[in-house]
């Protein structure tokens, strides 16, 4: 009987030694997550023009790779690496790199090496209004959530207002854009920046030197998962009037 009552007491520990093994295992492991992000946005122009942006991702979903064709021509191709989770280095081919360095985790200065000279723009950081300034003459202004609201270089000055804080979420999150590389998207193409917020835009407006144009954004199409897959942008340049369709696709990606 005793032997019995042994085994018995044995199988219920060991029975409830594996359940909680299971358990802890369960509890311990983390589920995969699904991320749903950009690959490629397409902008036909009003003039029938088109310019596509392709996107690559690294390990931490972090952007590694923006190509840019217009009208289905390769026009640039940028590599991005990261250092401790920080965007280090932008390189397009071998004629043209930027390298970011940082003072205590702050970006300090970019260096520019192209195939003629090399030159280095010291950064500048006001952690109470999320402001930085890139040499002497060059300022960027960023809201509590790191999206971009304004840039103020000599006398050219460009602007992003958003829509209502209820609308949708733009179509990157903050967290796939490291948030420098920024300042090199916004000397190549100031459209591009248009992309990379995670607010829904309404307006952009630059103005220079006397002159005014101003861009409205409207019409924003939404999939199940409500994300952006189109808008229009009406560009209001004086003279100039012209429609601009957007159109994004997604990729699904899973992660341990």
């Amino acid at each position: 009987m005793k032997t019995t009552i042994v085994k018995i007491s044995l199988s219920i520990i060991l029975l409830l030694f594996s359940c909680s093994s299971d358990d802890d295992y369960t509890n311990s492991a983390s589920p995969p997550t699904e991320l749903y992000i950009p690959k490629q946005i397409d902008v036909i122009y009003g003039n029938n023009n088109q310019r596509t942006c392709l996107i690559e991702y690294n390990d931490a979903n972090q952007i590694s790779n923006l190509n840019f064709q217009y009208n289905n021509i390769d026009d640039g191709s940028y590599n991005i690496t990261y250092s401790n989770g920080k965007i280090n280095q932008v390189t397009k081919g071998e004629s043209l790199q930027y390298t970011f360095l940082y003072t205590n985790n702050i970006l300090s200065s970019i260096q520019l090496v192209n195939s003629s000279n090399s030159n280095s723009f010291d950064i500048t950081y006001d952690s109470d209004n999320n402001i930085y300034t890139l040499g002497s003459s060059s300022v960027f202004y960023f809201d509590s959530s790191d999206n971009l609201t304004r840039i103020v270089s000599g006398d050219i000055e460009r602007s992003l207002s958003f829509t209502n804080p209820n609308a949708s979420e733009g179509i990157f999150s903050t967290s796939h854009v490291p948030l420098h590389l920024i300042f090199i998207l916004s000397s190549i193409e100031f459209e591009t920046l248009y992309y990379l917020s995670s607010k829904q835009i309404s307006e952009a407006s630059v103005t220079y030197d006397g002159g005014f144009q101003n861009s409205s954004f409207y019409d924003y199409e939404l999939d199940n998962n409500d994300k952006i897959i189109g808008f229009k942008i009406d560009n209001d340049w004086g003279a100039v009037m012209r429609t601009d369709q957007i159109s994004i696709v997604y990729q699904l990606l899973t992660t341990e």
